[in-house]
């Protein structure tokens, strides 16, 4: 789909299964739609053009994240790296994500999450979300309030996990896709590492942050990088 107008929709203007691709997808515009003007599995938030308008008219003003014929949680497998660009407007998820692969996002990103939803870095994926003091990245719930969306959860093996100038809200909410493992904004496994620095974790129905024995979180203490801990109800952090 290239130099088009879809628009008018008594629903999404655009909907992409998890079976489907977008090949070329340049120069188009979205608009006037009752619901969001794309939706679209993870597997292809990489692949759409930044400049096109997601937004003028349309009833959500969000890019909708959905694998329409999956339930639970999309795996964003090997097949990477991926790299989520779309900053004119919050991308919101209807599902959570299991992150098989590299994914990069880019400073000035707002990702807004529903119920029930999360990302969580699995076997030998990794997140790297690196803002800027001017142009951080948001990790919400769609909802303001503690609880509301599962949170950030790294489980895997790779050492390349990093949160730089994020800010990460409204998490803790119970029920993710792994056993034994205490509600928390942001969440680390056994196996997992992450680079915490410049950032704030506030609002968690859990913990702010809470890392399974054997994970391992940098700098240490965790202060000592520059991260404000806010009004989180089980404590800010399990770790020094």
């Amino acid at each position: 789909v290239s130099q088009s107008v879809i628009h008018h929709s008594s629903g999404t203007g655009l909907t992409v299964r998890h079976t489907g691709a977008l090949v070329g997808f340049t120069g188009v515009a979205l608009r006037d739609n009752a619901f969001a003007g794309l939706q679209v599995p993870a597997a292809l938030v990489g692949g759409l053009d930044p400049a096109a308008d997601y937004l003028t008219g349309n009833g959500r003003p969000y890019l909708d994240v959905r694998a329409p014929g999956i339930v639970g949680y999309e795996n964003l497998a090997p097949g990477g790296p991926h790299t989520w660009q779309i900053t004119s407007l919050p991308i919101r998820f209807g599902q959570g994500v299991l992150i098989g692969t590299s994914l990069t996002i880019v400073p000035g990103a707002r990702l807004i999450f529903g119920s029930g939803t999360g990302l969580f870095v699995t076997g030998g994926g990794s997140l790297s979300a690196v803002g800027t003091a001017a142009s951080p990245i948001t990790f919400a719930g769609e909802q303001a309030v503690p609880g509301s969306w599962q949170g950030l959860g790294f489980f895997g093996t790779s050492s390349a996990n990093e949160l730089t100038h994020v800010a990460v809200g409204f998490g803790g909410q119970p029920g993710g896709p792994f056993i034994g493992i205490e509600p928390a904004n942001v969440m680390v496994g056994a196996t997992g590492e992450l680079l915490l620095q410049n950032s704030s974790v506030t609002g968690s129905s859990g913990w702010g942050l809470w890392v399974e024995n054997g994970g391992r979180v940098s700098p240490t203490p965790v202060a000592s990088g520059g991260n404000v801990f806010r009004n989180n109800v089980k404590g800010d952090s399990n770790v020094p």
